[in-house]
This record gives C-alpha cells, sequence and structure tokens, in this order.
C-alpha cells in the first residue's frame, strides 16, 4: 500500500509540473543577428573606424618607410663598408621594433574601444528584449544558438531590433 501511494504521490507531482510548464511562454532571440544588423553596431564601427584611421595611416606610412629602407638596404649592401652595412641592419632592425610596438599598442587600444563599445550595444539589446519579453508576457527567453529546435513564432528577433 505504502509503494501504491508513492506512485500516487509521484504521478501527482509531475501533472502539477506539467500542468506548471503549460504556463510557461517561451521566445527565442537572434543576438547573432541583431549584433550583425542593427544600426547602433554600425554606428559603433564606423566611428571606431575613424577614431583609429590617423593611427593606422602612422602605422601604414611606417611600413612603407621600412619596405623602401629595406630595399634600399638589399641593394646597396653589396658596395657597402662593414661598418656602414651594420649601422643600416641596426637601423632596420630598431624600425621593425618601433612599428612592432605601434602595432601591438593600436592592436591594444582598438579592442578596448571595441569592448566598450560592444558592452554598450549589448546592454542596449538586453534591455530591448526584457522590454519585449515583458510585453509579450514570455517567462523565459533563450539566445538562438543555444536551442537546437524551436518553433518560429517563438523568435522575438524582429521585435527586439524595432525596440531598439
Amino acid at each position: 500500500m505504502r509503494v501504491f501511494v508513492s506512485i500516487l504521490i509521484v504521478v501527482g507531482l509531475s501533472l502539477a509540473n506539467i500542468m506548471n510548464a503549460a504556463d510557461y511562454k517561451i521566445a527565442v532571440v537572434d543576438y547573432q543577428q541583431i549584433l550583425k544588423d542593427s544600426r547602433q553596431v554600425k554606428e559603433a564601427n564606423n566611428k571606431l573606424r575613424n577614431q583609429f584611421k590617423p593611427e593606422q595611416d602612422k602605422i601604414i606610412a611606417k611600413q612603407k618607410e621600412l619596405q623602401k629602407e629595406g630595399e634600399k638596404y638589399k641593394k646597396d649592401n653589396l658596395i657597402m663598408k662593414d661598418s656602414d652595412k651594420k649601422k643600416a641592419e641596426e637601423k632596420l632592425y630598431k624600425m621593425s621594433v618601433n612599428l612592432e610596438g605601434m602595432k601591438q599598442e593600436y592592436q591594444k587600444k582598438l579592442v578596448a574601444a571595441q569592448q566598450t563599445a560592444m558592452q554598450k550595444v549589448i546592454s542596449l539589446v538586453n534591455a530591448a528584449v526584457s522590454k519585449v519579453a515583458k510585453k509579450g508576457k514570455y517567462n523565459l527567453v533563450l539566445i538562438r544558438d543555444a536551442v537546437p529546435y524551436f518553433e518560429k513564432d517563438a523568435d522575438i528577433t524582429k521585435e527586439v531590433m524595432a525596440e531598439i
């Protein structure tokens, strides 16, 4: 009799959970599409491109200068004195090291600026997702990449895009 009562309790609890699950409204949002298509991301990218263009141009100019000096060295090294060769090699080495330092510094600044810009956009997207979810009375919103299957009517990406 105890076993029978235990089974009834388990079945009853399972049915209660199934009934509660039916009340859940779940949505899916495609963050990659939003980030790819959003006006805010495009504006942030344009701003970064304009902000970092002068530094990028300096690096390109230094690369051309290094290449020019390297070509000059290749052309003249057969007729150079040993002391002049050594000076030219040292100059090329210093230019190369300087250029690599400039590239690394540029890359660090660019990555930091991109992360800051993306954090702002993601905050906007998260706020829009919350607003759409509350408006649509969704209990749970999942990221599209984490869901192997969903009904198309569960996708709220377009609504989120409109909200941003």
